[in-house]
């Protein structure tokens, strides 16, 4: 079985809820996916694999991400 791969939009869902930022505005969805490519940039985020101009994450980065986040509250 292969592993589940989540689109960037996911991925922003996923950040404002870890977050507590509410996605009811395309303003605050452009602030999460900012975030989201400053953590790329400064490497405290995984990387997505990229097919042509696509990005995709592994569900389970995301999810080790996650833990990591709340183990460091």
């Amino acid at each position: 079985m292969s592993e589940s791969l989540l689109t960037q939009k996911k991925v922003c869902e996923i950040i404002s809820f870890s977050n507590k930022l509410k996605q009811d505005s395309l303003d605050k969805q452009s602030i999460i996916r900012d975030y989201l490519y400053e953590m790329l940039d400064e490497g405290s985020f995984p990387k997505p694999q990229k097919f042509g101009r696509t990005s995709r994450w592994f569900k389970s980065d995301i999810e080790q991400w996650l833990k990591k986040q709340k183990e460091n509250i």
